[in-house]
């Protein structure tokens, strides 16, 4: 399809800035300026070559525009009509009830390019102020409720009952890039709920993450109850301690462990493993972040006690040095009773003796003696530092329990009243073995000839090329080989070997096949004779074999067939899935490539392979939607070859390869992506030169290179982590305070359910005191995009409530609070939806004669963390271990909104003016300067002046706040907390080179990485984005203005 100016296109691998407007034809090389508008009147401009285009229907809701006389927004309802060259859609604009056809070259599109509503305003293409109060409400308090967690939302979204020391330790854990923990709380004091917030919040910041819990047998049923219920947690596999005999080679992020000293006492002596100890040790060196909860840690057995920190740190804690360990043990008590007191110690004379006593307790540490030697010389401004670096180093080097968190229940009455893949494959061999053997011989003996006749490179890639697309044709739809056969010698007349690849042509004209269609149906109807409910997705490559197989079956499963391919749009593919999901009969589902990747058909019985591609992640990918981590049965894999004849059916010869090579239908390959990159180019020249018995003796050596890789990966994962020692009983206090709020004043409620009505267009239903519903509206679609609205339909039909008790009490509730991804949802909609973000109003002041203009501009004042995020993926940071960062820096600095009242002088406004704005929206009186009124004011102001005006207030603005005292203290609070920090782990990087843990080079290499990371997350954290979110204006005076003019 050519590039039109006019119309609306996406462009691939940047369709997250939403639809932009073709502006010019393409030049003559090809380059198109494509412009993505973000206001009426203001765009950004991209230029891209024609073929980077895709041509998709604009969804419904989208958000569109006209600009006449005057700026008028609109939303699409649906396409009504697809020419040759433009799309129509009818668009409802605003107060006009009925929708009007516009040609899409007619109309623009608001991209998902971010917000810029002081632009907005300069032009005065402005909204109506009656979404700004809504809106804002929402947003301050989405905002505060996220400060009052410090951005761990899991602590507000859980239906569970925190207490102090539960967020402490979660917190602690939840802000360290390295997840190796022992929880060790007394029983009862909550280590499943601890564990639960963390893996929640997990799962939040990164959804993909792989995630096992292995428990006692008799708890298995318990722990998934309970992170359903209380954490909506059902994505993560929880099996028994027995299964890591199995699973000690899958590949996890993290892996969770309960009762772990039942794992660890059956060793017997430091040199003896026991077989499940000795595949926990396997899993876990190769695994980077691991839970381990145990009430009873062992801790007068040293052999025991040693086990589990080895599970932990095996480089610290290594288990032949138990004599060495039994030594540490013994000292534990008196260097942990010194370091109690050091820790409490403030007076400098205090701080001197008790760093005395640790070199009397460890007079062979020569580190420990020339940090005390520092303590004794330092200024009484510099002790606390050099006090902090010698408990750094204790902890490294001494003291056994520094990522052992322990709570007793002593201190509470004192202080308060996660996948091995199980596939079970089968084959099925096609009918018409000899027109198949007869094209695979003549395909051999093709590839024979015009191999020994290649003399250079391009001709070898160009055949190899060839002679998989004729296999691939052969194995999946043989009818198609005439057609393909008879154009490439049409093309290229002297082909080498067309003489054969004719043969191949004729054969297959003058016999038609039974294809393999007809053994699909033969399959099905197999499965559809079973008295078990049977639901197979039949997976293969193109929309043509798609339709074929529809054509083909329509007739005999008219009931039990769904299709659904690339052509569809994405309202039709979610209705057909939904209702291959909920059909309550045997039912069959025909997708091609593009299902492989991203939908979830866990649901599903099991899989047919129509094809096998050429493609081991494509293969990886099919198995993956059914193969997902809640899923406990196997998962039934049909695979159709063409032939049982692995030395002459390329087919049969890779099939062998992906099962005893790749290992793929019993473990993941996900892993080893860059090897099968690496290796599929080299594959194909094999198999091309040797034939299909070439590709089958590539079997060990392959194995024997994933072997290889997989060790490489495993080493990587081995890395040192930060920790911090900040307290959070302060986060306890606040949350608290937070919910009895909430109680009071029902402030989040009230706004949620305002913004939901008023700007969404949702109908809000009261169930009774603590509880309410939405639905939609009968007559009228919400003001969402469509993309959101199924998600927000299943979201919300359900009981909903803002409060914890309510949600405790009655676990079907679902707990609307941020983390839920309802309000995740209209949090993103805040952002994306211009509505109430600008505008202006005229409002009646009573003794005011000469109009007065007052802004109320609302910024947002966040840290910037691409830069940080930037030089984590650089250094080869996992999602965990950079959440861990990422969440302790916005605990340092937590995102707000600052707001300012400016007259037009940019001043701070009259107290009593502001008081008169802050009063929300009410048309009458209040009248909205928006649409023709707009040009009252331009002609009141000149236009030229009221954009300079703007442009002032709005640098003023940015100029108060980035110099405000609000700024200034949470910028120097935030810098203090890094500092911290950073010491901290700088000096224990120090320690744990001077104890010979790590090597010299190895910590070198650490602390300038560290450097680097403090001075960026410095500069972050000094130079915060401050941005715009919303500007109106008000026009006040006791008559019309504009009557004047």
């Amino acid at each position: 399809m050519e590039p039109i100016p006019g119309k609306k296109v996406l462009i691939k691998g940047q369709e997250k800035l939403g639809f932009g407007n073709i502006y010019c034809y393409p030049g003559v090389d090809g380059i198109v300026e494509v412009h993505f508008f973000i206001s009426p009147t203001h765009f950004e401009s991209i230029q891209i070559h024609k073929s980077q285009l895709i041509y998709q229907m604009i969804p419904r809701q989208t958000c569109c525009f006209q600009t006449n006389e005057n700026v008028s927004y609109g939303r699409i309802l649906l396409c009504s009509n697809e020419d040759k060259n433009f799309r129509s859609y009818q668009i409802t604009f605003d107060n006009q009830k009925a929708p009007i056809e516009f040609r899409e070259d007619d109309f623009q599109v608001r991209s998902c390019w971010p917000s810029s509503p002081e632009k907005m305003l300069e032009e005065l293409v402005q909204g109506t102020p009656f979404f700004f109060h809504q809106r804002y409400k929402l947003l301050e308090q989405l905002i505060y409720h996220r400060q009052l967690c410090e951005g761990i939302t899991s602590f507000t979204s859980s239906k569970v009952e925190l207490f102090s020391h539960q967020i402490e330790i979660a917190s602690r854990i939840l802000r360290d890039p390295n997840i190796r923990y022992l929880l060790a709380d007394e029983v009862g004091l909550g280590k499943t709920i601890e564990t639960g917030i963390i893996l929640k919040q997990v799962l939040l910041d990164s959804p993909q993450t792989m995630i096992k819990i292995y428990v006692p047998t008799a708890l298995v049923w318990q722990w998934k109850e309970e992170l359903k219920r209380r954490f909506s947690i059902t994505n993560i596999s929880v099996v028994e301690h027995n299964d890591l005999l199995t699973n000690s080679n899958s590949q996890l992020d993290l892996v969770v462990v309960d009762e772990a000293h039942r794992i660890v006492t059956a060793k017997k002596s430091s040199s003896e493993k026991a077989p499940l100890y000795e595949a926990f040790c396997k899993l876990a060196k190769k695994t980077r972040h691991i839970l381990l909860l145990s009430a009873t840690p062992v801790l007068h057995c040293e052999s025991q006690l040693l086990a589990l920190l080895h599970l932990l740190t095996p480089e610290t804690y290594q288990l032949e040095h138990i004599e060495v360990f039994r030594e540490r043990l013994a000292k534990r008590q008196e260097i942990g009773r010194v370091l109690l007191a050091l820790s409490k110690a403030k007076n400098p004379l205090l701080l001197k003796r008790h760093a005395k006593k640790l070199s009397v307790i460890l007079p062979r540490d020569k580190t420990i003696s020339s940090l005390v030697n520092q303590v004794y010389e330092a200024k009484k401004d510099d002790i606390i530092k050099v006090v902090k670096s010698l408990q750094i180093h204790i902890s490294e080097t001494y003291r056994i329990h520094r990522r052992m968190l322990r709570t007793r229940r002593a201190w509470m009455t004192e202080d308060h009243g996660l996948c091995s893949r199980k596939v079970a494959l089968s084959y099925e061999f096609e009918l018409n073995d000899e027109l198949l053997e007869f094209l695979w011989e003549n395909l051999e003996n093709w590839r024979i000839e015009v191999a020994s006749n290649i003399s250079q490179q391009i001709d070898l890639q160009k055949n190899i090329d060839l002679y998989f697309e004729i296999s691939e044709i052969i194995a999946s739809d043989t009818m198609l080989l005439s057609k393909k056969i008879k154009k490439l010698l049409v093309d290229n007349p002297k082909q080498e070997g067309a003489y054969i690849l004719q043969k191949m042509c004729d054969a297959v004209e003058k016999k038609w096949p039974e294809d393999r269609i007809f053994l699909i149906q033969e399959i099905l109807k197999q499965l559809n004779s079973k008295k078990t409910l049977q639901k197979y997705v039949v997976f293969c490559s193109t929309v043509e074999l798609c339709n074929k197989i529809e054509e083909r079956l329509k007739k005999t499963f008219k009931n039990h067939l769904y299709v659904l391919h690339e052509q569809m749009s994405a309202e039709y593919s979610q209705k057909i899935i939904q209702g291959f999901k909920k059909s309550n009969r045997n039912s069959f589902l025909i997708v091609d490539s593009s299902l492989e990747e991203g939908v979830n058909l866990h649901f599903a019985t099991g899989i047919i392979l129509f094809d096998i591609p050429w493609s081991p992640m494509r293969i990886e990918q099919r198995l993956g939607r059914l193969d997902r981590i809640s899923r406990t049965e196997n998962i039934p894999c049909k695979v159709i070859v063409t032939l049982d004849n692995e030395e002459l059916a390329v087919d049969d010869a890779w099939r062998r390869l992906l099962v005893e090579g790749y290992g793929i239908f019993n473990d993941s390959v996900s892993d080893i992506q860059f090897l099968i990159d690496e290796q599929m180019p080299y594959l194909k020249q094999r198999t091309f030169e040797g034939g299909p018995s070439a590709l089958v003796s590539a079997i060990g050596e392959l194995k024997s290179k994933i072997e290889e890789e997989r060790l490489r990966i495993v080493e990587q994962d081995v890395v040192d982590g930060m920790y911090t020692l900040r307290k959070v009983n302060e986060m306890f206090k606040n949350l608290d305070m937070g919910d009895n709020e909430e109680v009071k004043n029902k402030t989040l409620s009230k706004a949620l359910i305002s913004y939901l009505k008023d700007n969404v267009g949702l109908r809000p239903i009261k169930v009774n005191r603590d509880t309410f519903k939405f639905t939609l509206p009968k007559r009228k679609e919400p003001l969402i995009p469509f993309n959101y609205l199924d998600e927000m339909q299943s979201l919300f039909q359900e009981g909903t409530s803002i409060r914890n008790v309510a949600t405790i009490r009655n676990s079907g509730l679902q707990f609307f609070r941020p983390g839920h991804r309802g309000l995740d949802i209209c949090h993103e909609l805040l952002k994306k939806d211009d509505r109430g973000r600008c505008f202006v109003l005229w409002r009646k002041c009573y003794g005011r004669i000469d109009p007065c203009i007052i802004f109320r501009i609302i910024l947002n004042v966040y840290p910037n963390l691409d830069p940080i995020i930037k030089f984590l993926n650089e250094h080869d940071w996992d999602d965990i271990a950079r959440g861990g960062l990422l969440r302790m820096i916005k605990g340092w600095f937590n995102e707000y909104l600052y707001e300012l009242f400016l007259d037009v002088e940019g001043e701070i406004a009259k107290l009593d003016l502001i008081e008169i704005c802050k009063k929300p929206y009410k048309a009458p009186p209040d009248i909205n300067m928006g649409k023709e009124k707009a040009t009252y004011l331009k002609n009141w102001f000149g236009e030229e002046r009221w954009k300079l005006l703007c442009q002032e207030i709005t640098e003023k603005a940015l100029k108060k706040t980035s110099t405000s005292d609000k700024l200034k203290t949470t910028s120097s609070k935030a810098l203090l907390s890094a500092e911290e920090y950073f010491t901290i782990n700088k000096a224990r990087l120090i320690a744990r080179s001077q104890s010979g843990i790590d090597s010299n080079l190895a910590i070198d290499s650490d602390i300038c990485k560290l450097y680097s990371l403090h001075s960026l997350v410095s500069q972050v954290l000094k130079n915060p984005n401050i941005s715009v979110d919303a500007i109106g204006v008000y026009v006040l005076s006791e008559k019309f203005f504009w009557k004047k003019i």
